[in-house]
Formats: structure tokens, C-alpha cells, sequence
């Protein structure tokens, strides 16, 4: 049923968790089939029905026309039975067969209010329904504040007024007007958004300084749409008990664990929230941490659900959204995931498309062993060699090198040790300034 979470005295977007929706879906060849109806189900809103929409007829202040909307009023409406001629009619003659309207496409507010009036029925567009997945999922302070400074932006403009009549406050007796409820809730909003953007910035600035700790580690970041597998994949590979449920966005905020069995240099794995189509304005912010997440790390990998039929257009999803946040990159490796789903023909096309494509089922021990050894091999290639003499002054950085290089080699004399090894650039560069 609607969980409305506005105050007494204004309305802005009314939420839902349960009830049963009717969807409105965007005719675009590039539209993953399916996708709204599992954020509603993510939801637990019950589908009731879908209708296509082909090429809508947008204005500024309108998203369909008359005669569409006409059309949408009769199927959200059901009729009782013909009636017997010795039956009283019933009061309510006809009754909505949903409690709201799901639209897969981003709404003005202007369009979403009048929509909502047209239709007499609540209307949430595909930003309001990811919002609300974000906001059940957020598990740390960071993604809580980050999910709650994008629902106030999105909530700001679409603030309406409950009632008619006088409704303003203040106003002294110097003649002042005074301000409306909804001028003061306005301003609520904007003060409690100059506040989390203050604590957001603090919390990223911590991040920072922790990421930085760690540039002497090998860091595997998973990227990729949301439900890819990604989840199942980060366990695989670290033995994490990382959640990995069939839902869309089941995996909220970023994860670091180190794959197991160990390797030296260490290497970690991360696994980041999933990408989506159309990811709306308002939640890119959500998406920092992750961002600066996949852009400091050793290798981004890829993962793609190959089994799924529409991951051709998920996989340019995250390409295209990786690139807009931090341009080309050279150290991106593509992970087929759920190869175990796809019939031999499949991967053979697959291997002939992207040869340099892993390819992995996350549920096979033997599938996963060699997807680690590839990974650890292609983390290999990264290291630069070099050869170093450490005094025996430096004792701390022969410690560093043991445990985070790649040790061809070492012999000793009676003034120190040379290593003949393998390892990170900026990790070299380090210990030749420790050396002096």
C-alpha cells in the first residue's frame, strides 16, 4: 500500500512498497525488455498490466496526449458484470485495477503532476522507483546521506501544496506576508541538503585518505550492470560473505576483500553497486565511492552476464558510463559471467568476438581457479621489473618488498641486500625514496 512520506501539511512524490502497479513502457530498440517490471518486483509491487508506448508525445508540461491518456483511463479502469435486470447497479460502477502507475522514463515534474491528475492515480516515474530501491538498500552512512541528498533534490521541485485557502505563517505586525508552508518546507529541504552535501564532502575526503594508504596494493575492481553476478563472483574469488541475491541492486555500496588463497604482491577485489540504463541525474552523485573505487584500481573488470539476452546493450551501458566518469582506459578486462548458461554455439561466437575476453561460471570451482590464475597473470604484467640494493640500515623497506613485490631474487653482501623483483611503479618509486 502507498507508504506516503511527506509532511501533514504538502505533498511531494508518494512511495510505495507492495500494492499493484500498471507499467508504462517506452517502445525503444535499445530498452532492456523487462527491466521495470523487475525494479517493481524489487519492490515487491505486483505488475497488473503493460502497455507499450511508442514515440510519446512530449511538451513541456505534458508527457502524452489527450487521446492517449483517454485510452490509459479506460485500462486502468475494470468494469463489473453485466448486470441482471432485477440487480441494483452498484454505487462505485467502476474501480482502478492498480494503485499506481510505474513510467519507464524521467518525468518533469510538471509532467508527473499533470499525468497524475489525468490518470487519477499516483505516478511514479523510473527515477522515483530507483530512488526507492536505493533508499531500502543503503546499508553504510555514506550511501544512506548520498540516497537521501538525491531524494530531496528529487523531491524539491515537486512539492505541492495540500488544500486551498490561507495557509501562510510568520508575517509580523509590520505587515510582513509572511511564508507559505511549502515556501517553508522549501527551505527545510535546502538547508538539510547544505548539510549532508558538508558531511558527504567530509566522508569523501576520509575515503580519499584510505585509498591512498592502500596504493601498495593490487586492487580488482568488478563493475558491470546490476544483477550480473558480480556479488556471486566477489565471493568466489575472496571467500567474502557478500550478499548475492537475484534482485536488481541487491549489492548497494563497495566491498574490498583480498582473493584467497593469497598471493604475493596481495592482491584485493572490490565489488561496486551494478550500472543501469538510464541512470537518473540524481543518483550519480550515489555512485562516487564506486566510481573513485573502479578509477584507482589495478584492473577494472567487466562483468557481463552473458546469459542474459539483452547484454549487448547492458555492456554498453557500463562502457559508455565508465568512460563519461573517467575517460579510456587500457587496464579494463572483460569477464563473461554465467558462461555455465550459454550453449556452445554462444561461446563460440563470444570467443570469436572478444578473444581477449574471460570467460567464467561463478557457481564452478574449476571455472573460478582459472579465472584467478588469469587475473593474478594479467596483475603480473603490470609490474615493472627492476633491481634494487637495500642497506641493511633500511631494514623496514626489505620488509615492504617480501611482502608486496614479486621477489625474482636476492642476494646479500656485506653492505646490504639486492632484490631482483617485480612490482607496482609507484611501489618502486617509493622505496628508492626510502632508500635515499
Amino acid at each position: 500500500m502507498a507508504r506516503e512520506t511527506v509532511e501533514a501539511f504538502q505533498e511531494g512524490v508518494a512511495w510505495f512498497e507492495g500494492g499493484r502497479a500498471f507499467l508504462l513502457i517506452m517502445d525503444e530498440e535499445e530498452r532492456v525488455d523487462g527491466e521495470l517490471s523487475r525494479l517493481a518486483d524489487t519492490l515487491g509491487i505486483e505488475v497488473v498490466g503493460v502497455e507499450l508506448i511508442k514515440r510519446p508525445r512530449r511538451t513541456e508540461s505534458s508527457f502524452l496526449g489527450a487521446g492517449r491518456i483517454e485510452e490509459l483511463v479506460e485500462l486502468l479502469q475494470t468494469r463489473p458484470p453485466q448486470l441482471e435486470e432485477d440487480e441494483e447497479e452498484p454505487e462505485n460502477e467502476v474501480k482502478p485495477i492498480a494503485d499506481l502507475v510505474l513510467v519507464d522514463a524521467q518525468l518533469s515534474p510538471r509532467q508527473q503532476i499533470n499525468l497524475e491528475n489525468d490518470l487519477n492515480i499516483p505516478v511514479l516515474d523510473r527515477t522515483a522507483v530507483i530512488l526507492q530501491i536505493f533508499e531500502k538498500r543503503a546499508q553504510t552512512r555514506e550511501s544512506r546521506l548520498e540516497v537521501e541528498l538525491a531524494r530531496l533534490r528529487y523531491d524539491l521541485p515537486r512539492l505541492r501544496q495540500r488544500g486551498t485557502g490561507n495557509d501562510r505563517r510568520g508575517g509580523g505586525g509590520r505587515g510582513g506576508r509572511g511564508h507559505t508552508n511549502i515556501e517553508l518546507e522549501k527551505m527545510r529541504i535546502r538547508d538539510r541538503v547544505a548539510q549532508l552535501t558538508h558531511e558527504l564532502e567530509d566522508l569523501h575526503k576520509l575515503d580519499q585518505t584510505r585509498r591512498d594508504q592502500r596504493t601498495d596494493v593490487s586492487v580488482l575492481a568488478l563493475v558491470g550492470y546490476t544483477n550480473a553476478g558480480k556479488s556471486t563472483l566477489m565471493r568466489a574469488l575472496t571467500g567474502a560473505d557478500v550478499l548475492a541475491e537475484d534482485k536488481l541492486f541487491a549489492t548497494l555500496g563497495t566491498t574490498v576483500r583480498q582473493m584467497q588463497p593469497a598471493v604475493t604482491p596481495t592482491v584485493l577485489v572490490s565489488d561496486t553497486v551494478g550500472f543501469i540504463q538510464d541512470l537518473p541525474h540524481e543518483l550519480v552523485a550515489s555512485f562516487r565511492s564506486t566510481l573513485d573505487q573502479a578509477r584507482d584500481a589495478t584492473l577494472l573488470l567487466v562483468v557481463v552476464d552473458a546469459s542474459d539476452p539483452a547484454w549487448r546493450n547492458q555492456m554498453k551501458v557500463v562502457y559508455q558510463t565508465l568512460t563519461e566518469t573517467m575517460g579510456e582506459r587500457e587496464d579494463e578486462v572483460l569477464v563473461l559471467n554465467k558462461i555455465d548458461a550459454v550453449d556452445e554455439e554462444t561461446q563460440d561466437r563470444l570467443i570469436e568476438e572478444f578473444p581477449e575476453a574471460l570467460q567464467v561460471s561463478a557457481m564452478d570451482p574449476t571455472s573460478v581457479a582459472l579465472l584467478k590464475e588469469n587475473l593474478v597473470r594479467l596483475r603480473d604484467s603490470l609490474l615493472k621489473p627492476a633491481s634494487l640494493f637495500v642497506p641493511y640500515s633500511k631494514g623496514a623497506v626489505v620488509g615492504q618488498i617480501r611482502h608486496q613485490a614479486s621477489v625474482l631474487s636476492e642476494t646479500h653482501d656485506e653492505m646490504g641486500t639486492t632484490f631482483k623483483l617485480r612490482a607496482p611503479a609507484a611501489d618502486l618509486a617509493r622505496w628508492k625514496a626510502m632508500i635515499g
